[in-house]
């Protein structure tokens, strides 16, 4: 069996209100294996998006803690930052294109971040770009890019990175049928690559690729 990459053990997260404490975690267990798809589902506003947040230091939970290689997340916001950058990749729900930069220069931007020369990586985000459907789209900015299209761009540039763990957040949501299957397909290719991938998701499709499907519902984990 592979090795757990990533690892939450009970954690619990709450926000405050004015009609008191909302509680969106609760004593949340989930081991994320090497080369292995995670899909979670459950209801809107259930806190998937709150969980990923907590996976990946951006959130810190109110109890319980995360583990990275079994070891705790570090508790300084740059060394939290660091081992994003070094291990993680994300795909947001809005994308997070930066608007100054092309498509391709967007989707080849972890690549470069990471030492791999310009050339080099322009013509992978090319390449992926183009057989996500964007060949004809390659130079164009963000503010011409529809919803969808800015999502391809955002999945290329996270699939490119060599990430450790991959964190994407409704990566299909704005997209029809027949790019949802391919992103999907590529995103659960990645695990060959001993990628291990997380998936919020209300798309039924991820359930069929996923190696694992938990749900989330009154704030725990329910398997299946």
């Amino acid at each position: 069996m592979s090795r757990a990459v990533l690892k939450a053990v009970g954690l619990a997260k709450s926000y405050p209100s004015p009609g008191g404490k909302i509680v969106v975690l609760q004593d949340i267990n989930l081991e994320v294996r090497q080369g292995e798809m995670v899909h979670i589902t459950g209801p809107s506003g259930s806190g998937k998006t709150t969980l990923l947040g907590c996976l990946s230091g951006l959130l810190a939970p109110d109890a319980g803690h995360v583990l990275f290689h079994d070891k705790s997340l570090p508790s300084s916001d740059s060394a939290k930052a660091r081992l994003r950058r070094e291990h993680m990749a994300f795909v947001f729900q809005t994308g997070n294109l930066l608007p100054y930069l092309t498509a391709v220069q967007n989707a080849a931007l972890a690549l470069i971040l990471k030492g791999t020369p310009q050339r080099k990586a322009l013509d992978m985000a090319s390449r992926l770009l183009t057989e996500f459907g964007l060949g004809e789209r390659l130079r164009h900015y963000p503010e011409r890019l529809s919803g969808g299209e800015q999502q391809r761009v955002a999945v290329a540039r996270a699939a490119l990175s060599g990430a450790e763990v991959l964190l994407a957040d409704e990566p299909t949501g704005n997209l029809d049928d027949a790019n949802s299957r391919q992103l999907a397909e590529h995103l659960a290719g990645l695990r060959h690559s001993g990628c291990a991938v997380v998936v919020v998701s209300h798309d039924p499709m991820f359930r069929e690729l996923a190696d694992i499907t938990v749900r989330l519902r009154g704030g725990r984990l329910e398997v299946g």
